[in-house]
């Protein structure tokens, strides 16, 4: 009824006045302090936040009809929020805060009814998820999909545990979920903006896709690929810093990544994998779309790059510390 309506109203407006004057505080008591050294009263404002930050999560996802009077706001709120925490590299792989932003994002990016319905779900969803910020954030998830930070700042935890204990580092993959792992919920959203369509402004076109073709034109840069899978498989060593820089398929969105994950050669490489496993989750919806074959692609460039990387792994003359993430990605797919 009307009263109901009204306490609702007030109590979302209240969350969202709250979460906004707060959100940014936390995040600069984060860089501020260590884990260790977190107040008590941090502590406790901090799981206060999450836990309304789930709140809006679980709203949305429950009743997104009655959500769109209050989509904005929070559509907002939660996308600026995710791009300073970003920003700020304050993506660890169990970050509560980064997993709420994606999976809310993901649920409206995900809900149908939104990008199909007439105004207003429509006008609030297509003025939101413009083309233009699709592609941005899809930069952004691809870098997060294979998250190398345990704790925030720490990266390579990962990879030290595939070296250290591959058994163990596989049980963990199996088990990695999206309301407890940054990878995951970021896959989640790229799937749903991947499935998503943008309405035409011809009823004769109709509607089309945004991100597919993006990642079908990546999948094209066959040199570049060729190039990443020869720097894992140590065969061009001591490579010009500006030559991997300009073939780097993702440098223009996340270039934080580039300068603080290891070496320009480990980003390098990291980037066709995030971009492989997009593939592998796209899976049978790249298949024809834009004339995109996956039986062509893996003769012209997938088999032989995983059949070099494979001769290389046998040789004797092989000696570089990189671990197989692309043999192990290609396989994969």
């Amino acid at each position: 009824d009307a009263t109901a309506v009204i306490v609702v109203d007030h109590t979302l407006a209240f969350i969202h006045k709250f979460l906004s004057e707060w959100l940014p505080r936390m995040m600069t008591e984060q860089n501020n302090n260590a884990s260790d050294s977190t107040t008590p009263l941090v502590k406790a404002m901090k799981e206060l936040l999450h836990v309304h930050c789930d709140m809006i999560v679980e709203v949305q996802n429950s009743h997104p009809g009655a959500f769109v009077r209050y989509l904005e706001p929070f559509l907002n709120l939660f996308h600026s929020s995710l791009m300073a925490m970003v920003e700020k590299r304050r993506t660890a792989s169990s970050n509560g805060f980064v997993i709420s932003f994606l999976t809310f994002l993901g649920n409206v990016a995900g809900t149908q009814q939104y990008w199909e319905d007439a105004e207003p779900a429509n006008i609030l969803w297509v003025n939101f998820f413009s083309p233009q910020l699709m592609l941005s954030l899809s930069h952004i998830l691809l870098h997060l999909f294979n998250n190398q930070e345990g704790v925030d700042g720490d990266s390579d935890t990962d990879s030290h545990q595939w070296k250290d204990d591959p058994e163990a580092f596989f049980n963990w993959e199996l088990q990695r979920s999206c309301d407890e792992d940054v990878g995951s919920a970021a896959q989640n959203l790229f799937l749903a903006l991947v499935e998503a369509e943008f309405a035409v402004h011809s009823a004769i076109q109709g509607r089309e896709k945004v991100v597919l073709p993006w990642l079908i034109d990546l999948l094209g840069n066959v040199a570049s690929q060729r190039l990443a899978v020869e720097i894992e498989g140590g065969m061009s060593r001591n490579i010009d810093a500006e030559i991997i820089r300009q073939a780097m398929p993702l440098v223009a969105a996340h270039q934080t990544s580039v300068t603080q994950h290891g070496s320009i050669e480990d980003a390098f490489v990291m980037q066709w994998d995030a971009i492989y496993t997009a593939a592998g989750l796209v899976g049978s919806m790249l298949e024809g779309h834009s004339g995109f074959d996956f039986g062509s692609w893996f003769e012209n460039c997938l088999g032989p790059n995983l059949s070099l990387l494979l001769q290389q792994s046998g040789s004797q003359q092989q000696h570089h510390s990189y671990l197989p993430l692309l043999q192990r990605r290609i396989i994969w797919l």
